[in-house]
């Protein structure tokens, strides 16, 4: 009997404890709205090299608003957008929460940017890590978001019927 209250009371605490990681980023919300040939993307939107936004481990970051359309809605910071190696497709807003949250900045925007691994996101400014982000995760791993518990801004990202469109919304 007591077992049982022990683990009921567990399950109580943790349920109660755990944060909605969409809303509660410090970054605000914005009505996202981006389309994009994921074929095309990358060497349009950064003219790189680096594995497509078609593939499983590509991934792209739109920022640049000269080159978006009127319609097109990108976040605080961008957009960081990938296709995981299940191919599911993730979508982050580039801005820092911490540097964001510390005022660090100042008016301008730090934006996270990928290490060379591939895989792992890092903002320049603070060297706050998430390397779960291709598992759709956007809980920091290192640096002083970590310390902070600051989240990166998630929206949805999805492959059209088409199969080379992908959109990102709130």
């Amino acid at each position: 009997m007591i077992k049982t209250l022990k683990t009921l009371l567990c399950a109580v605490v943790l349920l109660t404890s755990c944060k909605d990681d969409v809303t509660d980023s410090v970054i605000p919300e914005y009505n996202i709205h981006y389309s994009c040939n994921a074929t095309l993307v990358n060497a349009y939107l950064q003219q790189t090299e680096q594995v497509g936004l078609d593939c499983q481990g590509g991934y792209v970051r739109v920022y640049n608003k000269k080159n978006l359309s009127a319609s097109d809605v990108i976040g605080l910071g961008g957009l960081l957008i990938l296709q995981n190696y299940e191919g599911a497709f993730h979508a982050f807003d580039l801005a820092c929460p911490y540097c964001f949250a510390e005022g660090k900045t100042g008016t301008k925007v730090s934006r996270i940017s990928m290490k060379d691994d591939g895989i792992t996101a890092v903002c320049p400014s603070c060297a706050s890590e998430y390397g779960a982000v291709f598992w759709g995760s956007p809980a920091p791993t290192a640096g002083p978001a970590n310390e902070e518990k600051l989240i990166l801004r998630r929206y949805r990202a999805q492959r059209l019927m088409d199969g080379v469109t992908v959109t990102v919304t709130r």
